[in-house]
């Protein structure tokens, strides 16, 4: 199976991502807990840390030290970005043939179901698969698919877009990113 070049790069900064902060960690835990990040600029990293952390909606446990809690932050916000970038389409077809199979078909030519056919659906953008009927308010969305509304949709489909027929959510964000990296693959 050819994997598709958005994927390789995907994987690539998602590994590399993970690997300086990996450095970066294991250089905290050998250098002690001064609170710095190895340099003369670790005051500026941790307030661009702790930006990071307050974009992302982490709350820091006021029990922690600063650092400690820019650090636990930091973490959950590594875990989130590398499982967003490295999705496993081999895991997302079975996710989505035993969660999504029921609605959906996934392979060219095969008919709707209740949901349509998700054969070339992140090239072919909304609301755009012949013969079935959208809700109007997905049909006036219109676009095309990436893959963080795609996230967004999977995670809660009726608050991404009132009145759509989805109704399934797929809370665990590895078998969203699975999902995406699998629909991906139907071209």
């Amino acid at each position: 199976m050819h994997t598709p070049l958005w994927i390789k790069i995907g994987m690539a900064l998602g590994f590399a991502y993970l690997g300086l902060f990996s450095i970066n960690l294991i250089g905290d835990m050998l250098g002690g807990s001064s609170g710095t990040h190895g340099g003369e600029h670790a005051d500026t990293e941790q307030v661009a840390d702790a930006s990071h952390v307050a974009d992302a909606g982490h709350t820091p446990d006021t029990g922690m030290g600063e650092a400690d809690a820019t650090h636990e932050a930091t973490i959950d916000s590594a875990a989130e970005v590398v499982a967003a970038l490295v999705g496993d389409a081999a895991a997302g077809a079975k996710t989505a043939k035993k969660k999504c199979g029921t609605c959906h078909t996934f392979g060219s030519g095969e008919g709707h179901k209740v949901g349509p056919n998700l054969f070339g659906v992140m090239v072919r953008g909304r609301a755009a698969a012949e013969g079935y009927r959208y809700s109007a308010n997905m049909k006036a969305m219109g676009g095309s698919w990436s893959d963080a509304d795609l996230d967004t949709f999977l995670a809660d489909p009726k608050a991404f877009v009132k009145a759509t027929k989805m109704s399934l959510k797929i809370k665990k964000e590895q078998e969203r990113a699975d999902l995406i990296a699998f629909v991906a693959t139907l071209q």
